[in-house]
C-alpha cells in the first residue's frame, strides 16, 4: 500500500497490509496532477503514454535534463 506519512503507514499495516511503501506523493495524487512525477533524474508516469497517442510525454523525455 501506498503511504505519505508514518500515520498513514500505522493505518494501513493496522488493517493489515502486507506492505508499505512511503513516498511524497501516491499514485493518485500524480493522476490528479498530470500524470507525471518526477525527482532529480528519475521520470515516472500513472498512466501508459505509449496506449495514449499523445506525443507530449516523449517530447518532455527527450529534452529531459538533470536539475
Amino acid at each position: 500500500m501506498d503511504v505519505t506519512n508514518v500515520e498513514e503507514a500505522i493505518i494501513a499495516e493496522e488493517a493489515g497490509a502486507v506492505a508499505v511503501m512511503a513516498s511524497e506523493r501516491v499514485a493518485s495524487d500524480i493522476r490528479k496532477d498530470g500524470g507525471v512525477a518526477r525527482k532529480d533524474n528519475i521520470l515516472v508516469t500513472s498512466f501508459h503514454p505509449e496506449l495514449t497517442g499523445d506525443k507530449k510525454i516523449y517530447e518532455y523525455f527527450l529534452n529531459f535534463k538533470t536539475p
